[in-house]
């Protein structure tokens, strides 16, 4: 088992983000974060919250379109409440796909 990309804590839970560049397989890319935050929620007290953190891009968007059901139930939370409870220091509720908009002259805007 690998260890995650990046934890957040505080004293209410565990916040754990998995960066994924590459969105190939997003069932199977879950699937896997998923089994990891099960093996590290059983050896902590607090919830772990799972962020998937993906390239805020055209290409990824398209890829999310067929698996919308799967995100809505999954991963309820929205980019744009992630953002917040991070910037604000604050727990989260449920799992979240996080869009990450790439620095640089070479930056994305497709999402708003």
């Amino acid at each position: 088992m690998h260890a995650a990309d990046i934890v957040l804590e505080n004293e209410q839970q565990v916040i754990q983000i998995e960066v994924e560049r590459a969105l190939v397989d997003f069932q199977a890319q879950w699937r896997a974060a998923n089994v990891k935050r099960e093996s590290f929620s059983q050896r902590i007290d607090r919830p772990v919250v799972l962020i998937l953190a993906v390239p805020d891009s055209a290409t990824v968007c398209k890829r999310l379109e067929s698996h919308e059901g799967l995100i809505s139930r999954a991963l309820p939370t929205s980019s744009a409440e992630i953002w917040r409870a991070l910037r604000g220091c604050q727990s989260l509720r449920d799992d979240g796909l996080l869009f990450v908009r790439r620095r640089g002259p070479h930056a994305s805007a497709s999402r708003p």
